[in-house]
């Protein structure tokens, strides 16, 4: 994650001159996001299914399950989103660990998706899109501190 942050700000920096593509950045940024989600919440919740002997889960009408014949299964944002918004079963176990807000914390994954579809898909992507997410990313309330449980606020 911080990696992925520090490449970032690098791509931002070395962009700041360009008022229309800031691509490299908003992607490193959803990637960071993406990968603290798997790694503090999503991840979790699919190892405690492996343990507990879960070969496939499902969601009705899921399009990616987490688990498929005892394998997890490569998740992006927009999946990991998904599943926040509507399995219950996951939304249950988010909320039993701890001050997390799991409503916050889809409606975070749905945002940063949306975004991360611009930039992946459209060829201007203009610096405020990158300066919003910035902000949102790396304020002390914001989406990647809502991840985290001790600092979590909804």
């Amino acid at each position: 994650t911080q990696r992925l942050l520090q490449i970032a700000e690098y791509l931002y920096d070395i962009n700041k001159s360009e008022p229309n593509y800031f691509h490299g950045p908003v992607m490193m940024m959803a990637n960071a996001y993406e990968n603290e989600l798997i790694v503090r919440i999503i991840g979790r919740y699919i190892m405690q299914l492996l343990e507990s002997g879960t070969k496939t889960y499902y969601v009705d009408d899921s399009t990616r399950p987490l688990i498929d014949r005892g394998e997890p299964r490569n998740l992006s944002l927009g999946n990991m989103g998904w599943h926040l918004k509507w399995d219950r079963n996951l939304r249950k176990w988010v909320e039993s660990i701890g001050s997390l807000s799991v409503d916050a914390i889809s409606r975070d994954a749905g945002w940063l998706t949306s975004i991360r579809n611009r930039a992946a898909h459209q060829p201007i992507l203009e610096r405020a899109v990158a300066d919003e997410v910035r902000q949102q990313m790396l304020r002390s309330d914001g989406i990647l501190a809502r991840l985290h449980a001790s600092e979590a606020k909804p």
